[in-house]
């Protein structure tokens, strides 16, 4: 598999992987967090959501080139 392809479907599992790994966490957090929301709850949103797409990113990343390598 050639580095284009592999950049190709890393960038779709990553997608993949971060909407599902962030519903429930956006449903959790519209569960928990008050109507009225303030600069605290949504700089806890962002930076969660930050920790979320980077894990799958690297989930991504690594199943990738496990795979890639598998098949040389």
């Amino acid at each position: 598999m050639d580095d284009k392809n592999q950049r190709k479907l890393v960038t779709a599992l990553s997608i993949v992987i971060a909407l599902v790994a962030s519903r429930p966490i956006t449903r959790r957090l519209a569960e928990e967090v008050p109507e009225r929301r303030g600069i605290k709850e949504d700089f806890f949103e962002s930076v969660l959501q930050g920790v979320v797409w980077t894990g799958a990113f690297l989930v991504a990343s690594v199943t990738v080139r496990e795979v890639a390598r598998r098949l040389r």
